[in-house]
């Protein structure tokens, strides 16, 4: 290390981050990523494809931006995983698979919901009321089907509370989804939330 240049040590310690755009066409597990969808402060996802049986499937791949370098990363990692393990409701996007890329960044594959935030469908659509209230009681009832698995998803906002094409609701992205039957998760070290809807 002393006879390292200090940049050159430093960019070793860093984890890797990862560049949407030249993620694809690359390999996570056993998938192959097809596209860019957004990116986020701690993960980026991707549309991406595997062959299952003679036919291709398509996911939502989160990839985590770092990998599992602090027992705080790998608690993350473990509770995401384990929320979505518990779910299965039509109107919360399922968990499909999971992993740890061979560069060492965890991966989760969820149903691919093609659709469009929740705000901008009925603004598209012109919704009135009465199809607006169908749309927040099926995220109600997501909602509560999650709160009965003790599981509080805390960043509920539009472009985490998608509509199908099929006009179905799906909640996505439980990354900083809180266990409420794990009883040593008191504490919190890092704060991660939208202001906005906080």
């Amino acid at each position: 290390v002393l006879g390292m240049p200090s940049a050159a040590w430093a960019a070793q310690m860093q984890p890797p981050r990862t560049d949407g755009e030249a993620m694809v066409g690359q390999q996570v597990g056993g998938f192959r990523i097809v596209a860019l969808l957004g990116e986020g402060g701690s993960a980026v996802v991707f549309r991406a494809e595997r062959e299952v049986a003679g036919t291709s499937q398509t996911v939502a791949l989160k990839l985590l931006r770092s990998g599992l370098y602090s027992s705080e990363a790998q608690r993350r990692f473990r509770r995401e995983l384990d929320s979505l393990a518990q779910l299965s409701h039509p109107n919360i996007a399922h968990l499909i698979d999971a992993g740890i890329s061979d560069a060492g960044a965890p991966w989760i594959a969820t149903e691919l919901v093609d659709g469009m935030p929740l705000t901008e469908h009925a603004q598209r659509h012109g919704l009135d009321l009465a199809a607006r209230l169908r749309l927040l009681g099926e995220l109600c009832r997501a909602v509560d089907s999650a709160h009965r698995a003790l599981i509080v998803h805390r960043d509920l906002k539009p472009s985490n509370v998608l509509v199908s094409s099929a006009g179905e609701v799906k909640v996505v992205d439980f990354g900083i989804a809180k266990t409420l039957a794990a009883p040593t998760e008191t504490a919190t070290q890092h704060i991660a939330l939208t202001p906005g809807y906080a």
